[in-house]
């Protein structure tokens, strides 16, 4: 090291390259002792108890002034060369031999918490009528239930089918997000446990079974990496391991997250039955998986996107066209403006700029409008939330509800709904938005009839994006 060194023609020019290269590897330690000692890091221990901040800063500042002293121009060169030469030994190294360390690791970790509790400050504005004093504030904070393979799919392609499937939701959560805001990536896990009943009918668990889980763990949440990755989809993974579906998916909806990163909107997949499928034991049960997480994200007031798709490559939901699409809003339920929003973030996509937006409000015959007023405010409305539309139609419903039970004028009206949509229909259009029919009581009771319900609606459809909103995403407008 002293060789180079050597050739710089004098003692004084060597003595002040020692010199300077001393008091930056001083001043390094003064300032990774001050964050240590400032973040009360768990790995902080000196031999000298007694140290503190101040006195950390003070050593520090006392260095860089003494570099300053011996020559004003050395110092800033000697910095950032000992930075470029550290930052490429991190990254060559892969991080491995020089990461960030405890200090800077203690400093990230201080910023996040008081970021987070700063946040906490305006969570009111995004909660019930706080919305009122901040409108076209709510964005979505995104939870992507995917689904996982079942020990019942006695097919030897339920793997490939489930990452299909899963796919289809992480690529739409991209162009959705692009990479902005939260974004959680989940999926409940069943262990198949393996149990029996003692004679006084108490069910004892293999332990073998519960060892498992761990590993279960572990591969669905690598499995969910690798489907972010192929997305481009930067999110965090999470899962949970559980024989009991219902339950586990009530408990990640209601407890991923913390404080102010905690999402408000959950998506699920629905895919669509092909021909005889519609009562088959397998869409039963993703009919079953999707209904409990859809029942589930509602009671706890959270705004659902569900996807109704075919069961094709995610490459032929959401074709990747230079020229863009058509993006077709049915606005139906008017007691929020969720779907109005959502196509808004959609059209934010670099993909998706040069879609062509068309907004259709459809109104239900006991709103007496005047279509002229309504669709002048419907315009107005459309212009606040940044939303370019190239047509707007407002449409009034043709025939009232027929049907003895909820379920059956629930089907009743999905049928006029997508007699309108397929007549208007264009072959560009990729992707249809509109408000999603809650489930009532008969469709709880037998998730088949949703699944019926959901395939009237989407007839003659591209992939249909269901919205439900959960209140806190209402957008008012003076």
């Amino acid at each position: 090291l002293a060789i180079p060194f050597a050739w710089l023609g004098g003692i004084e020019a060597v003595a002040l390259a020692a010199a300077a290269l001393f008091l930056q590897m001083y001043f390094t330690m003064d300032v990774c002792c001050l964050l240590l000692a400032a973040c009360h890091s768990p790995g902080w221990r000196p031999k000298w108890p007694q140290i503190k901040p101040w006195q950390a800063g003070l050593a520090a500042a006392m260095c860089m002034l003494t570099m300053l002293l011996l020559k004003p121009l050395l110092a800033p060169w000697v910095l950032l060369a000992v930075s470029s030469g550290a930052m490429a030994i991190s990254f060559l190294s892969g991080d491995v031999e020089l990461g960030g360390g405890e200090a800077i690791s203690g400093l990230l970790y201080s910023v996040a918490l008081t970021s987070l509790h700063a946040l906490q400050e305006d969570l009111h504005l995004a909660e019930g009528m706080g919305a009122e004093l901040a409108p076209l504030r709510w964005r979505p904070q995104l939870l992507c239930l995917v689904p996982s393979p079942h020990h019942t799919d006695s097919s030897p392609d339920a793997e490939d089918e489930a990452d299909l499937n899963a796919s289809v939701l992480a690529l739409l959560a991209h162009r959705l997000k692009e990479g902005r805001g939260l974004t959680v990536l989940a999926t409940v896990v069943d262990p198949q446990l393996g149990f029996t009943r003692t004679e006084d009918g108490d069910v004892v668990v293999d332990i073998a079974s519960i060892v498992q889980h761990r590993s279960l763990y572990a591969r669905a949440k690598h499995r969910l990496t690798r489907l972010a990755e192929a997305a481009a989809l930067s999110c965090f993974v999470d899962a949970t391991v559980s024989a009991q579906y219902a339950a586990a998916v009530g408990v990640v909806i209601n407890c991923v997250g913390v404080g102010a990163l905690r999402p408000n909107t959950v998506l699920i997949g629905w895919p669509l039955p092909e021909g005889d499928e519609l009562d088959g034991a397998e869409c039963s049960r993703h009919a079953c998986e999707a209904m409990e997480a859809l029942e589930r994200a509602l009671a706890y007031e959270k705004a659902v996107l569900l996807l109704a798709h075919p069961r094709v490559l995610p490459e032929l939901i959401f074709p990747q066209t230079e020229g863009g699409g058509v993006l077709d809003i049915w606005w139906v339920s008017h007691d929020g403006a969720l779907p109005l929003m959502i196509g808004h973030l959609l059209t934010r996509h670099e993909l998706m700029r040069r879609y062509k937006v068309r907004t259709f409000m459809w109104l239900e015959q006991h709103e007496a409008l005047d279509l002229d007023v309504a669709e002048r405010r419907l315009r107005t409305f459309l212009h606040h939330l940044r939303l370019n539309t190239t047509h707007v139609e407002l449409l009034a419903q043709a025939a009232p509800l027929v049907g003895k039970t909820a379920k059956e004028r629930a089907l009743e009206k999905e049928r006029q709904l997508n007699q309108a949509m397929a007549a208007r229909a264009l072959p560009e259009t990729m992707l249809v938005i509109t408000n999603l029919t809650a489930p009532c009581a008969e469709h709880m009771e037998a998730p088949s009839t949703y699944t019926e319900l959901l395939v009237a609606a989407c007839l003659h459809l591209p992939p249909v994006l269901f919205v439900c909103g959960g209140a806190a995403e209402q957008v008012y407008v003076s």
